[in-house]
């Protein structure tokens, strides 16, 4: 039975087998833009990263289309790699990362929330520009919903279709806004940029599962071991399918490598999950780490001496001396770049497009200004440098 609900003026069309899903994407391939989001568990409530829902929306009808239901996306995700559509979306790294990681890239990307960074809006969240734009509240009630589960309830997927319902309209209104401010080239280097960027696959081996405060907290002995049990639980979260701090909690992990819990004592321990407090995963887990124990007595590493080695009087006396060039390097020469910026752009702008993190990054010598992604910027720097009779050849 079809599914359709209204949402204000807008009716949503719920898609779940493959008919349907044909008809929605022959509509589709016949538009010049469309909207979309998608939904996802990132180890929330299930391991790994899931695709969970897709919602997309033309002028004339919203879509939200669950992958869940057994069906076949090769056709829409060509509809998301046609680069004579234009594909709205607002704030869209993690859903790029996520159709990447899905064999889809994604092109001719129109991201409004760079829009409204370029345009120098102090906020740029989807919910306060629809407040500032539309005068529209948006209901943020379903935000930790359990995407994951089945049946989805009326008010999730209504509340889905409210992530791309709106953007045609805000696309209308910050195009014409960075039209009027000649920002729309800069706009468009950021959106080619953004529909040919290769995210990163997600790790699956050689992860440094340890905090900052684990390597201050521990000697290089208990850091050995405390790694390998937390590789060890990550591949048991991907057998149960649950997120890891859920499978075995990291207070838990912890107190187990120093001693101040026993595995002996698995049933009745804190911070574990139910399924997995068997005799079966006990013995499992205590095999693995006699195994880890065993390594790490080999490997002669010290009980004493911290993983994270402090700095000597000498080495710190070097790094202040460095910080303190460093400092006088962007105050002489990049902050005045930056004010700049800031009085033609706005401050918000300024950060966006030549943040303090970007300028160190430069100062460091860990990238050349040549080296940036959008030619905008390093023309936008080389001249404002020009104007301030700034010297930017050792950064170049």
């Amino acid at each position: 039975m079809d599914i359709i609900i209204k949402n204000g003026n807008f009716t949503i069309e719920y898609i779940k087998d493959a008919t349907q899903l044909a008809e929605c994407v022959q509509y589709l391939s016949k538009t010049t833009v469309f909207a979309f989001d998608l939904e996802f568990d990132k180890n929330r409530y299930k391991y790994g990263f899931n695709l969970c829902l897709i919602q997309i929306a033309t002028a004339q009808r919203c879509f939200v289309i669950d992958p869940l239901e057994n069906i076949k996306l090769q056709e829409l995700f060509k509809l998301f790699e046609n680069p004579n559509i234009t594909k709205l979306v607002h704030s869209c790294g993690e859903d790029m990362r996520l159709l990447q990681h899905l064999k889809c890239y994604p092109k001719n990307v129109f991201d409004t929330e760079i829009s409204a960074k370029l345009l120098n809006y102090e906020h740029t969240s989807l919910a306060k520009l629809l407040e500032l734009k539309f005068e529209i509240t948006l209901d943020k009630t379903q935000q930790t919903s359990n995407w994951t589960l089945r049946p989805l309830s009326m008010q999730q997927i209504k509340y889905s279709s409210n992530d791309v319902i709106y953007l045609l309209a805000l696309k209308d209104i910050f195009e014409k806004e960075l039209k009027e401010k000649g920002l729309f080239e800069f706009f468009e280097q950021e959106n080619t940029y953004l529909s040919n960027v290769k995210f990163e696959p997600e790790k699956t081996e050689n992860i440094d599962y340890l905090t900052k405060d684990d390597k201050r907290a521990f000697s290089e002995y208990h850091l050995y071991i405390l790694q390998e049990m937390l590789a060890f639980r990550e591949t048991i979260a991907k057998k149960v399918q649950k997120p890891t701090t859920q499978v075995v909690a990291n207070q838990t992990m912890r107190d187990i490598v120093v001693g101040t819990l026993k595995i002996s004592n698995w049933a009745t321990m804190s911070g574990i999950y139910w399924k997995i407090k068997t005799e079966e995963y006990q013995q499992k887990f205590n095999e693995k780490y006699t195994k880890i124990i065993e390594d790490a007595d080999k490997k002669s590493l010290s009980k004493d001496v911290e993983a994270q080695k402090r700095f000597s009087d000498e080495q710190y006396e070097l790094f202040k001396e460095q910080r303190k060039l460093q400092d006088a390097i962007f105050d002489k020469t990049f902050q005045p770049i930056q004010a700049q910026i800031t009085k033609k752009y706005g401050l918000n702008t300024a950060r966006f497009m030549f943040s303090t993190t970007l300028v160190m990054e430069i100062i460091k010598k860990h990238k050349k200004i040549t080296e940036l992604s959008f030619p905008y910027r390093i023309d936008m720097i080389l001249q404002t440098a020009k104007d301030l009779n700034i010297d930017l050849d050792e950064y170049l």
